[in-house]
């Protein structure tokens, strides 16, 4: 209803009621939608939410892996000795999964250790060595390799556990004890990171597996394999392998011509054309050291330096020189060509043509 309002002039003009707002329906309408729209926007939210969590497990759980993959592969590479179960030593402290010699003398321990509930930390322990065998020394070193880890299978090897095992071939065996690793071609790692269901499984063979085999010492083996020097006698003792000359040098040659292959640990195979001429003098294989003042296999300060070549890692007798000084183990195998000389323009020339190095593909 309007009413006439006179203005200053005197004239007449008519006036509304404002009527701007929500009518009854709209405010039902949007007190139902309104709560749908936000309760989808929080669902939407608490799912980002979630899944970034597991993408962020799962991402630390791949990178926990690859130093899982770069720690285990070197330690077991260089690995002179090995034990697996938490008996009879342990360097630091949890569940003992593995344990290490490595060929420097040192130990190395992988063990868990309980994080929260039922998910533990894998952790490397380094120790030094004690001048005991098969007994770590003091703790040097402490690292953690990867949280979050299922707890150690209890016996069989079983999913959503921590197994290790060790093989000979494709063969399983026990290294409750401490084991040589001569003979152990590969030791199997299987890892279940239980916050992100990630397993994976980490392989490697120690440097040692394919040297010579003790029964073998002494003769031509039926495959020729290269041989390690006995551990702690020299800072390489357990990377540098040695052929054998014994199979393709026979003693007092003048002249050699012969293909040789070896088979190198690792799974590669080395083959070469070996070449030897003489003139006044002859040549044979010989062990180390060749002579009572030779480099290889004798003894600096009073330590034999890569000595027992080819030998087992348990005999660790060695020789005395004069005057109670020591000339270590005489190697095992004949990993030298050595030259009888014929006078003073004796000469002999040893050549390696065609090598070739090939994978086991």
């Amino acid at each position: 209803m309007t009413s006439p309002v006179r203005s200053r002039r005197g004239a007449v003009r008519a006036t509304t009621t404002d009527e701007r707002g929500f009518t009854l329906i709209e405010l039902l309408i949007v007190m139902v939608i309104v709560p749908i729209i936000i309760a989808a926007l929080s669902v939407s939210l608490i799912s980002v939410f979630s899944l970034q969590s597991s993408v962020a497990s799962r991402l630390g759980d791949s990178a926990n892996s690859q130093v899982v993959t770069l720690n285990f592969t070197s330690d077991i590479q260089g690995a002179v000795r090995i034990i697996t179960g938490a008996t009879p030593t342990q360097c630091g402290t949890g569940t003992q999964i593995l344990g290490v010699q490595r060929g420097s003398g040192t130990y190395v321990s992988y063990d868990e250790v309980l994080q929260s509930g039922s998910l533990y930390s894998l952790v490397r322990n380094q120790c030094a060595n004690s001048g005991t065998p098969d007994t770590p020394g003091v703790l040097v070193a402490t690292t953690t390799l990867a949280y979050d880890v299922a707890q150690p299978c209890a016996g069989s090897i079983v999913s959503g556990c921590l197994a290790l095992t060790t093989y000979q071939g494709s063969t399983s065996v026990s290294t409750s004890s401490w084991t040589s690793t001569q003979g152990i071609t590969g030791v199997r790692l299987d890892v279940y990171a239980a916050q992100s269901n990630l397993s994976y499984t980490v392989v490697a063979e120690p440097l040692g597996a394919d040297s010579t085999n003790p029964s073998n010492l002494g003769t031509t083996a039926s495959v020729n394999t290269c041989g390690f020097a006995l551990p702690g006698t020299g800072t390489y003792a357990r990377s540098l392998c040695f052929f054998d000359f014994l199979p393709y040098v026979s003693a007092g040659a003048r002249s050699v011509s012969t293909p040789i292959t070896e088979f190198v640990p690792g799974g590669y195979v080395f083959t070469a054309d070996l070449n030897i001429s003489t003139n006044q003098s002859t040549v044979q294989p010989s062990k180390f050291p060749t002579y009572s003042a030779a480099f290889l296999g004798n003894a600096i300060g009073g330590s034999p330096f890569y000595t027992g070549v080819g030998c087992p890692t348990t005999d660790t007798t060695t020789v005395p020189g004069s005057g109670g000084s020591v000339l270590g183990q005489p190697s095992c195998i004949d990993p030298a060509i050595y030259m009888y000389s014929g006078g003073s323009s004796a000469s002999a020339t040893v050549t390696l043509s065609n090598i070739t190095l090939k994978t086991s593909t």
